[in-house]
């Protein structure tokens, strides 16, 4: 019985650290705007923290899915870039929503 339960206990820590690692892992997205506000992820993209860099030659807004060209955090062109931590909790990169110039491509980078 022992033995099993040693077995048991050893396999939960393999599984927590595998879920633990995939949990950390970092995706990389570009988002191509559109006219209005164009939502960071189609589907749900859990996160700890978020990066956002401005790579065009445009300014970019960040916020939520009231986002425009006067409304949400003002990200500067050419390699500006605005970061969060979601402290307690896991955020959600569709709940994210940029807007700026139509063709400019965002990069944003989850972990």
């Amino acid at each position: 019985m022992k033995v099993l339960n040693r077995i048991f206990f050893v396999t939960l820590i393999i599984l927590l650290s595998v879920a633990i690692a995939f949990a950390m892992t970092a995706r990389s997205i570009q988002v191509t705007l559109g006219t209005g506000a164009t939502q960071v992820s189609s589907t749900y993209a859990p996160f700890n923290q978020m990066l956002v860099q401005n790579n065009a030659a445009h300014n970019v807004r960040l916020g939520d899915s009231t986002v425009s060209s006067t409304k949400g955090i003002l990200i500067y062109p050419s390699g500006s870039s605005a970061t969060g931590t979601v402290s307690g909790q896991q955020g959600d990169a569709s709940q994210f929503y940029l807007a700026g110039t139509n063709g400019d491509v965002i990069d944003v980078l989850l972990w």
